[in-house]
Protein backbone atom coordinates (compact mmCIF):
# COMPACT_ATOMS: atom_id res chain seq x y z
CA UNK A 1 0.00 0.00 0.00
CA UNK A 2 2.00 3.60 -1.03
CA UNK A 3 1.98 5.42 1.77
CA UNK A 4 0.38 8.82 1.96
CA UNK A 5 2.29 11.87 1.06
CA UNK A 6 2.54 13.97 4.57
CA UNK A 7 2.01 17.49 2.69
CA UNK A 8 -1.23 16.11 0.98
CA UNK A 9 -4.06 18.73 2.06
CA UNK A 10 -6.37 17.56 4.86
CA UNK A 11 -9.97 16.41 4.45
CA UNK A 12 -12.25 19.12 4.62
CA UNK A 13 -13.84 19.36 7.36
CA UNK A 14 -17.47 20.53 8.55
CA UNK A 15 -17.50 23.15 10.92
CA UNK A 16 -20.35 24.10 13.46
CA UNK A 17 -20.69 27.49 12.91
CA UNK A 18 -24.42 29.27 13.73
CA UNK A 19 -23.20 32.81 14.43
CA UNK A 20 -21.67 33.12 11.26
CA UNK A 21 -23.21 31.88 8.07
CA UNK A 22 -26.09 29.30 7.10
CA UNK A 23 -26.21 26.57 5.71
CA UNK A 24 -27.08 22.84 6.59
CA UNK A 25 -27.86 22.40 10.72
CA UNK A 26 -25.51 25.84 10.93
CA UNK A 27 -22.39 23.54 8.97
CA UNK A 28 -19.96 25.19 7.29
CA UNK A 29 -16.19 23.48 5.62
CA UNK A 30 -13.28 25.34 6.63
CA UNK A 31 -12.40 25.99 3.15
CA UNK A 32 -15.65 28.20 2.71
CA UNK A 33 -15.00 29.64 6.32
CA UNK A 34 -11.56 31.09 5.16
CA UNK A 35 -13.06 32.26 2.01
CA UNK A 36 -15.62 34.34 3.98
CA UNK A 37 -12.70 35.88 6.39
CA UNK A 38 -11.02 36.81 3.35
CA UNK A 39 -14.13 38.30 1.34
CA UNK A 40 -14.84 40.10 5.24
CA UNK A 41 -10.74 41.27 5.45
CA UNK A 42 -11.25 42.68 1.70
CA UNK A 43 -13.85 45.27 2.79
CA UNK A 44 -11.72 45.95 5.78
CA UNK A 45 -13.72 44.19 8.61
CA UNK A 46 -10.30 43.18 9.92
CA UNK A 47 -11.60 42.29 13.41
CA UNK A 48 -14.31 40.56 11.75
CA UNK A 49 -11.77 38.24 9.77
CA UNK A 50 -9.99 37.28 12.64
CA UNK A 51 -12.80 36.62 14.96
CA UNK A 52 -13.96 34.08 12.01
CA UNK A 53 -10.93 32.55 11.40
CA UNK A 54 -10.05 32.03 15.35
CA UNK A 55 -13.36 30.27 15.39
CA UNK A 56 -12.34 27.69 13.03
CA UNK A 57 -9.19 27.24 14.45
CA UNK A 58 -10.44 26.41 18.15
CA UNK A 59 -13.13 23.68 16.19
CA UNK A 60 -10.84 22.11 13.46
CA UNK A 61 -9.00 18.77 13.78
CA UNK A 62 -6.36 19.96 10.62
CA UNK A 63 -4.69 23.61 10.75
CA UNK A 64 -6.33 24.44 7.60
CA UNK A 65 -7.99 27.61 9.92
CA UNK A 66 -4.99 27.91 11.61
CA UNK A 67 -2.66 28.34 9.34
CA UNK A 68 -4.72 31.02 7.09
CA UNK A 69 -4.97 33.20 10.33
CA UNK A 70 -1.39 33.11 10.58
CA UNK A 71 -1.13 33.97 6.79
CA UNK A 72 -3.66 36.80 8.20
CA UNK A 73 -1.27 37.63 10.84
CA UNK A 74 1.90 38.18 8.64
CA UNK A 75 -0.41 40.24 6.18
CA UNK A 76 -1.85 42.88 9.19
CA UNK A 77 1.76 42.38 10.79
CA UNK A 78 0.40 41.65 13.98
CA UNK A 79 3.14 40.27 16.25
CA UNK A 80 1.65 40.13 19.10
CA UNK A 81 -1.61 38.39 18.47
CA UNK A 82 0.75 36.14 15.84
CA UNK A 83 2.59 34.78 18.91
CA UNK A 84 -0.01 34.46 21.42
CA UNK A 85 -2.03 32.72 19.32
CA UNK A 86 0.91 30.03 18.64
CA UNK A 87 1.93 29.93 21.86
CA UNK A 88 -1.94 28.77 22.88
CA UNK A 89 -2.03 25.88 20.31
CA UNK A 90 -1.60 22.25 21.12
CA UNK A 91 1.79 21.28 20.10
CA UNK A 92 -0.01 18.75 17.09
CA UNK A 93 -0.52 22.49 15.23
CA UNK A 94 3.14 23.63 16.68
CA UNK A 95 4.77 21.36 14.46
CA UNK A 96 3.04 22.65 11.46
CA UNK A 97 5.92 24.32 9.36
CA UNK A 98 2.70 26.40 7.07
CA UNK A 99 2.26 28.20 10.82
CA UNK A 100 6.04 28.27 12.04
CA UNK A 101 6.68 29.65 8.69
CA UNK A 102 3.93 32.23 9.02
CA UNK A 103 5.47 33.49 12.77
CA UNK A 104 8.94 33.36 11.17
CA UNK A 105 7.73 36.07 8.54
CA UNK A 106 5.96 37.70 11.06
CA UNK A 107 8.71 38.34 13.46
CA UNK A 108 10.78 39.47 10.27
CA UNK A 109 8.24 42.09 9.59
CA UNK A 110 9.24 43.34 13.14
CA UNK A 111 12.61 43.36 12.86
CA UNK A 112 12.87 40.28 15.45
CA UNK A 113 15.63 38.47 13.06
CA UNK A 114 16.78 36.04 15.35
CA UNK A 115 13.47 35.26 17.00
CA UNK A 116 12.58 34.40 12.98
CA UNK A 117 15.51 32.78 12.49
CA UNK A 118 14.67 29.90 15.14
CA UNK A 119 11.34 28.98 13.47
CA UNK A 120 13.14 29.37 10.02
CA UNK A 121 15.78 26.97 10.81
CA UNK A 122 12.88 24.45 11.69
CA UNK A 123 10.74 25.18 9.09
CA UNK A 124 14.14 24.13 6.42
CA UNK A 125 14.83 20.81 8.95
CA UNK A 126 11.31 19.45 7.82
CA UNK A 127 11.16 20.70 4.10
CA UNK A 128 14.93 20.70 3.52
CA UNK A 129 14.32 20.79 -0.79
CA UNK A 130 11.98 23.91 -0.15
CA UNK A 131 13.30 26.97 -1.98
CA UNK A 132 10.99 29.19 -0.68
CA UNK A 133 12.24 28.45 3.08
CA UNK A 134 15.80 28.97 2.17
CA UNK A 135 14.80 32.14 0.61
CA UNK A 136 13.09 33.98 3.90
CA UNK A 137 16.31 32.38 5.07
CA UNK A 138 18.62 34.04 3.02
CA UNK A 139 16.65 37.45 3.57
CA UNK A 140 17.37 37.17 7.35
CA UNK A 141 20.64 36.47 6.97
CA UNK A 142 20.89 39.12 4.50
CA UNK A 143 18.97 41.80 6.58
CA UNK A 144 21.93 41.03 9.38
CA UNK A 145 24.34 42.11 6.89
CA UNK A 146 25.83 38.64 6.05
CA UNK A 147 25.90 38.43 2.57
CA UNK A 148 27.75 36.01 1.83
CA UNK A 149 25.43 33.54 3.90
CA UNK A 150 22.44 34.90 1.78
CA UNK A 151 24.24 34.49 -1.42
CA UNK A 152 24.82 30.87 -0.78
CA UNK A 153 21.24 29.73 0.04
CA UNK A 154 20.02 31.81 -2.85
CA UNK A 155 22.36 29.66 -4.57
CA UNK A 156 21.19 26.47 -3.20
CA UNK A 157 17.70 27.70 -3.66
CA UNK A 158 18.17 28.09 -7.58
CA UNK A 159 19.80 24.49 -7.74
CA UNK A 160 16.47 23.08 -6.09
CA UNK A 161 14.74 24.58 -8.08
CA UNK A 162 15.98 26.94 -11.14
CA UNK A 163 12.65 28.35 -12.21
CA UNK A 164 12.11 29.68 -8.33
CA UNK A 165 11.66 33.65 -9.19
CA UNK A 166 12.35 34.79 -5.83
CA UNK A 167 15.67 32.95 -5.80
CA UNK A 168 16.67 34.65 -9.35
CA UNK A 169 15.51 37.84 -8.37
CA UNK A 170 18.08 37.73 -5.61
CA UNK A 171 20.85 36.02 -6.65
CA UNK A 172 20.91 38.30 -10.21
CA UNK A 173 21.73 41.21 -7.05
CA UNK A 174 24.05 38.96 -5.21
CA UNK A 175 25.51 36.61 -7.63
CA UNK A 176 29.90 37.19 -8.70
CA UNK A 177 30.34 38.84 -11.83
CA UNK A 178 31.63 35.84 -13.87
CA UNK A 179 28.68 34.18 -13.09
CA UNK A 180 25.45 36.60 -14.36
CA UNK A 181 25.09 35.04 -17.57
CA UNK A 182 24.37 32.20 -16.16
CA UNK A 183 21.18 33.71 -14.55
CA UNK A 184 20.28 35.85 -17.32
CA UNK A 185 19.79 32.28 -19.32
CA UNK A 186 17.84 30.83 -16.39
CA UNK A 187 15.41 33.94 -16.24
CA UNK A 188 15.10 34.46 -20.12
CA UNK A 189 13.70 30.22 -19.81
CA UNK A 190 11.62 31.08 -17.11
CA UNK A 191 10.52 34.44 -19.03
CA UNK A 192 9.63 32.06 -22.03
CA UNK A 193 7.34 29.37 -19.69
CA UNK A 194 3.66 29.03 -20.89
CA UNK A 195 0.66 30.54 -18.98
CA UNK A 196 3.57 32.71 -16.60
CA UNK A 197 1.39 34.62 -14.29
CA UNK A 198 2.16 38.39 -14.80
CA UNK A 199 3.43 39.00 -11.29
CA UNK A 200 6.39 36.57 -12.52
CA UNK A 201 6.74 38.32 -15.92
CA UNK A 202 7.48 41.48 -14.06
CA UNK A 203 9.93 40.17 -11.64
CA UNK A 204 12.09 38.61 -14.85
CA UNK A 205 11.99 41.83 -16.60
CA UNK A 206 13.41 43.42 -13.58
CA UNK A 207 15.67 41.01 -12.88
CA UNK A 208 17.12 41.12 -16.52
CA UNK A 209 17.61 44.83 -15.93
CA UNK A 210 19.51 44.52 -12.85
CA UNK A 211 21.91 42.21 -15.00
CA UNK A 212 22.26 44.73 -17.74
CA UNK A 213 22.66 47.27 -15.32
CA UNK A 214 25.68 45.44 -13.68
CA UNK A 215 27.21 45.03 -17.22
CA UNK A 216 26.78 48.83 -17.33
CA UNK A 217 24.34 48.34 -20.28
CA UNK A 218 22.60 51.02 -20.02
CA UNK A 219 20.51 51.35 -23.04
CA UNK A 220 19.33 47.12 -22.67
CA UNK A 221 18.22 48.23 -19.02
CA UNK A 222 15.96 51.44 -19.64
CA UNK A 223 14.28 49.05 -22.79
CA UNK A 224 13.51 45.82 -19.53
CA UNK A 225 12.76 48.71 -17.34
CA UNK A 226 10.11 50.13 -19.52
CA UNK A 227 8.40 46.86 -20.52
CA UNK A 228 8.62 46.11 -16.56
CA UNK A 229 6.99 49.42 -15.36
CA UNK A 230 4.50 49.29 -18.24
CA UNK A 231 3.46 45.34 -17.45
CA UNK A 232 3.17 46.18 -13.98
CA UNK A 233 1.33 49.49 -14.14
CA UNK A 234 -1.69 47.61 -16.77
CA UNK A 235 -1.66 44.39 -14.48
CA UNK A 236 -1.88 45.97 -10.63
CA UNK A 237 -4.70 46.21 -8.64
CA UNK A 238 -5.45 47.35 -4.91
CA UNK A 239 -6.87 50.34 -3.09
CA UNK A 240 -8.24 53.83 -5.11
CA UNK A 241 -5.81 56.37 -5.25
CA UNK A 242 -7.84 59.20 -5.43
CA UNK A 243 -9.79 57.54 -2.51
CA UNK A 244 -6.78 57.16 -0.23
CA UNK A 245 -5.25 60.05 -0.83
CA UNK A 246 -8.40 62.24 -0.19
CA UNK A 247 -8.62 60.14 3.26
CA UNK A 248 -4.96 60.71 4.76
CA UNK A 249 -5.29 64.75 3.29
CA UNK A 250 -8.77 64.95 4.89
CA UNK A 251 -7.24 63.33 8.54
CA UNK A 252 -4.23 65.90 8.52
CA UNK A 253 -6.78 68.78 7.91
CA UNK A 254 -8.74 67.80 11.07
CA UNK A 255 -5.42 67.63 12.85
CA UNK A 256 -3.35 70.37 12.11
CA UNK A 257 -7.50 72.31 13.15
CA UNK A 258 -6.77 71.02 16.23
CA UNK A 259 -4.98 73.57 18.68
CA UNK A 260 -2.55 71.93 21.67
CA UNK A 261 -0.94 72.56 24.64
CA UNK A 262 2.37 71.33 24.09
CA UNK A 263 4.06 71.78 27.41
CA UNK A 264 1.09 69.63 28.79
CA UNK A 265 1.26 66.61 26.59
CA UNK A 266 2.28 63.43 28.32
CA UNK A 267 4.84 61.09 27.00
CA UNK A 268 4.76 57.73 25.39
CA UNK A 269 7.00 55.16 27.01
CA UNK A 270 9.60 55.17 24.29
CA UNK A 271 11.04 57.63 22.40
CA UNK A 272 9.92 57.92 18.81
CA UNK A 273 11.32 59.25 15.63
CA UNK A 274 9.38 59.16 12.80
CA UNK A 275 11.34 59.24 9.37
CA UNK A 276 8.68 61.09 6.69
CA UNK A 277 9.24 60.77 3.30
CA UNK A 278 7.88 59.35 -0.12
CA UNK A 279 9.32 55.68 -1.33
CA UNK A 280 12.99 55.77 -2.58
CA UNK A 281 14.31 58.62 -0.55
CA UNK A 282 16.70 57.03 1.12
CA UNK A 283 15.02 56.36 4.64
CA UNK A 284 16.25 52.94 4.58
CA UNK A 285 20.16 54.15 4.76
CA UNK A 286 19.21 56.96 6.77
CA UNK A 287 17.17 54.76 9.46
CA UNK A 288 20.38 51.87 9.56
CA UNK A 289 23.26 55.15 10.20
CA UNK A 290 20.90 56.31 12.93
CA UNK A 291 20.79 53.07 14.48
CA UNK A 292 24.52 52.43 14.16
CA UNK A 293 25.47 55.36 15.57
CA UNK A 294 22.70 55.93 18.47
CA UNK A 295 21.61 52.67 19.39
CA UNK A 296 18.19 53.32 18.33
CA UNK A 297 15.62 50.22 17.57
CA UNK A 298 14.62 50.08 13.67
CA UNK A 299 10.92 49.04 12.95
CA UNK A 300 11.31 49.57 9.23
CA UNK A 301 7.95 50.26 7.46
CA UNK A 302 5.60 48.86 10.24
CA UNK A 303 2.36 50.95 10.35
CA UNK A 304 2.91 51.25 14.21
CA UNK A 305 -0.27 53.83 14.01
CA UNK A 306 -2.56 51.45 11.88
CA UNK A 307 -1.27 48.50 15.01
CA UNK A 308 -2.26 50.94 17.52
CA UNK A 309 -5.77 51.59 16.08
CA UNK A 310 -6.98 48.15 16.14
CA UNK A 311 -5.59 47.41 19.65
CA UNK A 312 -7.93 51.05 20.53
CA UNK A 313 -10.73 49.72 18.88
CA UNK A 314 -9.64 45.77 20.42
CA UNK A 315 -10.56 47.58 23.61
CA UNK A 316 -13.91 48.17 23.16
CA UNK A 317 -13.63 52.13 22.07
CA UNK A 318 -15.03 53.50 18.80
CA UNK A 319 -14.85 56.76 16.93
CA UNK A 320 -17.40 58.52 14.81
CA UNK A 321 -16.87 58.36 11.27
CA UNK A 322 -17.22 61.49 8.67
CA UNK A 323 -17.96 61.91 5.13
CA UNK A 324 -15.65 62.97 2.94
CA UNK A 325 -16.73 63.90 -0.97
CA UNK A 326 -14.92 62.16 -3.46
CA UNK A 327 -15.91 63.33 -6.73
CA UNK A 328 -19.39 63.74 -5.82
CA UNK A 329 -19.49 60.48 -4.02
CA UNK A 330 -19.55 60.24 -0.18
CA UNK A 331 -16.96 57.87 1.68
CA UNK A 332 -16.64 57.17 5.18
CA UNK A 333 -13.40 57.37 7.52
CA UNK A 334 -13.04 57.64 10.85
CA UNK A 335 -12.67 60.73 12.57
CA UNK A 336 -9.48 59.97 14.62
CA UNK A 337 -9.21 63.82 15.87
CA UNK A 338 -11.93 62.87 18.13
CA UNK A 339 -9.15 61.35 20.05
CA UNK A 340 -6.99 64.40 20.91
CA UNK A 341 -9.52 66.23 22.53
CA UNK A 342 -11.55 63.11 24.81
CA UNK A 343 -10.56 60.75 27.74
CA UNK A 344 -10.14 57.92 24.86
CA UNK A 345 -6.99 59.73 24.47
CA UNK A 346 -4.88 57.69 27.65
CA UNK A 347 -6.44 54.53 26.12
CA UNK A 348 -4.77 55.01 22.49
CA UNK A 349 -1.69 55.99 24.10
CA UNK A 350 -1.49 52.93 26.07
CA UNK A 351 -1.89 50.67 22.76
CA UNK A 352 0.40 52.34 21.05
CA UNK A 353 2.83 52.14 23.86
CA UNK A 354 1.97 48.16 23.85
CA UNK A 355 2.90 48.06 20.20
CA UNK A 356 6.31 49.65 21.05
CA UNK A 357 7.19 47.35 23.59
CA UNK A 358 6.68 44.34 21.18
CA UNK A 359 9.26 45.71 18.95
CA UNK A 360 11.26 46.17 21.80
CA UNK A 361 11.94 45.94 25.82
CA UNK A 362 13.14 48.50 28.06
CA UNK A 363 12.99 52.35 27.60
CA UNK A 364 15.17 52.04 23.90
CA UNK A 365 13.96 54.93 21.24
CA UNK A 366 12.62 53.53 18.40
CA UNK A 367 12.92 54.87 14.74
CA UNK A 368 10.01 54.11 12.03
CA UNK A 369 9.70 55.14 8.47
CA UNK A 370 6.73 53.94 7.40
CA UNK A 371 5.16 55.98 4.07
CA UNK A 372 1.83 56.90 6.25
CA UNK A 373 4.13 58.85 8.29
CA UNK A 374 3.65 61.85 6.47
CA UNK A 375 -0.36 61.68 7.63
CA UNK A 376 0.46 60.01 10.68
CA UNK A 377 3.00 62.54 11.80
CA UNK A 378 0.86 65.22 13.13
CA UNK A 379 -1.83 63.39 15.13
CA UNK A 380 1.08 61.61 16.81
CA UNK A 381 2.71 64.73 17.78
CA UNK A 382 -0.40 66.27 19.46
CA UNK A 383 -0.64 62.79 21.24
CA UNK A 384 2.54 62.76 22.33
CA UNK A 385 5.84 65.20 23.46
CA UNK A 386 8.36 62.73 22.95
CA UNK A 387 7.55 62.27 18.98
CA UNK A 388 10.25 63.65 16.97
CA UNK A 389 10.45 63.78 12.97
CA UNK A 390 12.94 63.95 10.57
CA UNK A 391 11.58 65.20 6.96
CA UNK A 392 13.60 63.23 4.39
CA UNK A 393 14.20 64.76 0.96
CA UNK A 394 15.41 64.02 -2.17
CA UNK A 395 15.64 65.42 -5.95
CA UNK A 396 12.08 63.99 -7.51
CA UNK A 397 13.76 63.12 -10.38
CA UNK A 398 16.58 61.04 -9.08
CA UNK A 399 13.36 59.40 -6.51
CA UNK A 400 11.34 58.55 -9.61
CA UNK A 401 14.05 56.64 -10.83
CA UNK A 402 15.20 54.94 -8.53
CA UNK A 403 11.13 53.98 -7.89
CA UNK A 404 11.13 53.06 -11.03
CA UNK A 405 13.73 50.72 -11.01
CA UNK A 406 12.52 48.51 -7.97
CA UNK A 407 10.54 45.36 -8.09
CA UNK A 408 7.82 45.35 -5.02
CA UNK A 409 6.81 42.46 -3.70
CA UNK A 410 4.14 44.35 -2.90
CA UNK A 411 3.77 47.49 -4.94
CA UNK A 412 2.39 50.80 -3.28
CA UNK A 413 -0.58 52.29 -6.14
CA UNK A 414 1.37 54.82 -7.95
CA UNK A 415 4.99 53.23 -7.83
CA UNK A 416 5.14 51.95 -11.28
CA UNK A 417 4.38 55.03 -13.39
CA UNK A 418 6.37 58.35 -13.20
CA UNK A 419 3.02 60.57 -13.91
CA UNK A 420 1.52 58.70 -10.97
CA UNK A 421 4.35 59.50 -8.90
CA UNK A 422 4.60 62.49 -9.63
CA UNK A 423 1.25 63.02 -8.40
CA UNK A 424 1.75 61.43 -5.61
CA UNK A 425 4.93 63.68 -5.12
CA UNK A 426 2.06 66.90 -5.23
CA UNK A 427 -0.18 65.10 -2.58
CA UNK A 428 3.01 64.19 -0.39
CA UNK A 429 4.18 68.50 -0.63
CA UNK A 430 0.09 69.33 0.29
CA UNK A 431 -0.60 66.70 3.56
CA UNK A 432 2.98 68.37 4.61
CA UNK A 433 1.97 71.96 4.10
CA UNK A 434 -0.34 71.26 6.56
CA UNK A 435 1.76 70.62 9.71
CA UNK A 436 5.14 70.58 9.07
CA UNK A 437 5.68 74.16 10.71
CA UNK A 438 3.44 73.29 13.52
CA UNK A 439 6.49 71.91 15.49
CA UNK A 440 9.42 74.08 14.93
CA UNK A 441 10.92 72.47 18.05
CA UNK A 442 10.46 68.81 16.80
CA UNK A 443 10.95 68.68 13.34
CA UNK A 444 13.91 68.89 11.40
CA UNK A 445 14.45 68.45 7.30
CA UNK A 446 17.49 66.60 5.45
CA UNK A 447 17.91 66.58 2.11
CA UNK A 448 19.11 62.94 1.18
CA UNK A 449 22.02 64.76 -1.85
CA UNK A 450 23.42 66.79 1.60
CA UNK A 451 23.28 63.86 3.65
CA UNK A 452 25.70 61.53 1.33
CA UNK A 453 27.69 64.62 0.77
CA UNK A 454 28.25 65.74 4.43
CA UNK A 455 27.41 62.12 6.38
CA UNK A 456 29.19 62.93 9.41
CA UNK A 457 28.48 66.45 9.82
CA UNK A 458 24.71 65.56 9.61
CA UNK A 459 25.04 62.62 11.87
CA UNK A 460 26.11 65.39 14.41
CA UNK A 461 23.22 67.38 13.94
CA UNK A 462 20.62 64.40 14.22
CA UNK A 463 22.59 63.52 17.73
CA UNK A 464 22.07 67.36 18.68
CA UNK A 465 18.31 67.36 17.27
CA UNK A 466 17.53 63.88 19.32
CA UNK A 467 19.32 64.46 22.11
CA UNK A 468 21.59 61.40 21.73
CA UNK A 469 24.84 60.36 22.10
CA UNK A 470 26.61 58.05 19.83
CA UNK A 471 27.30 54.46 21.31
CA UNK A 472 30.39 51.77 20.76
CA UNK A 473 28.93 51.30 16.58
CA UNK A 474 31.10 48.19 16.36
CA UNK A 475 28.60 46.48 19.26
CA UNK A 476 25.44 47.88 17.76
CA UNK A 477 24.10 45.48 14.67
CA UNK A 478 21.46 47.39 12.63
CA UNK A 479 19.02 45.46 10.97
CA UNK A 480 17.38 46.55 7.36
CA UNK A 481 13.91 44.36 6.07
CA UNK A 482 13.02 46.73 3.51
CA UNK A 483 13.30 46.36 -0.35
CA UNK A 484 16.37 48.46 -0.25
CA UNK A 485 18.07 45.23 1.80
CA UNK A 486 21.13 45.13 -0.15
CA UNK A 487 21.59 48.69 -1.14
CA UNK A 488 22.12 49.78 2.19
CA UNK A 489 24.88 46.83 3.01
CA UNK A 490 27.22 49.11 1.31
CA UNK A 491 29.43 52.38 2.34
CA UNK A 492 27.62 55.29 1.66
CA UNK A 493 28.32 57.00 -1.40
CA UNK A 494 27.03 59.63 -4.04
CA UNK A 495 26.17 57.11 -7.30
CA UNK A 496 22.54 57.76 -6.73
CA UNK A 497 22.70 61.33 -7.17
CA UNK A 498 21.92 62.66 -10.29
CA UNK A 499 21.50 59.24 -11.51
CA UNK A 500 18.36 60.62 -13.47
CA UNK A 501 20.39 62.04 -16.31
CA UNK A 502 21.55 58.65 -17.08
CA UNK A 503 18.25 57.28 -16.93
CA UNK A 504 16.22 60.25 -18.08
CA UNK A 505 14.47 58.47 -20.82
CA UNK A 506 12.38 56.24 -17.61
CA UNK A 507 11.14 59.66 -17.13
CA UNK A 508 8.89 59.48 -20.24
CA UNK A 509 9.45 63.41 -20.26
CA UNK A 510 6.51 63.56 -17.30
CA UNK A 511 8.76 65.15 -14.85
CA UNK A 512 10.41 68.07 -17.46
CA UNK A 513 6.99 69.04 -19.34
CA UNK A 514 5.62 71.66 -17.12
CA UNK A 515 7.19 74.86 -15.51
CA UNK A 516 7.44 73.02 -11.54
CA UNK A 517 9.69 70.18 -13.18
CA UNK A 518 11.81 72.26 -15.58
CA UNK A 519 12.50 74.83 -12.61
CA UNK A 520 13.98 71.41 -11.15
CA UNK A 521 16.04 70.99 -13.71
CA UNK A 522 17.73 74.67 -14.31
Amino acid sequence: MKKQNKSTAPPIEMLYMPKIMGGDNGMITNKALVEYALIEEKKTNILGAESLLLQGSSKEEYAVCAANLMRFYTRQQWSREAQAFFHSLPQAKTTNVSIRLQLGLNLINYGKINDALGHLIYCQSKRPSSAAVLCHLARCYGAQGDINKARQLFESAVQLDPTHIVALREITILCEYEEIHKYRELLYSKLEQPNLPDKQKVTCLFSLAKSCQRMNDTSAEIAFLKKANRLARDTRSGSDLKVQRMFHLQTVLDISRKKIDESRLPFLGKDLVLIVCLPRSGASLLERKISERFGLKQTGENDLYNSASIEFLRQGNCLSRKAVDIGGVQHFQFNYAEILSSRKKATFIEGYDRVLHDIADGSSALINKSLGNAWQAPFLMKLASNVKVINLTRDPRDLAISALQANFEAGHGYIYSARDLESQIQHHETMLAGWLNQFPKRVISLNYEDFVSNTDDWMAKLGAFLNLAPINTVEQKSVTITSSIWQVQSEVHQASVAKWKKYEPLLEGCFGTSTLNNELKN
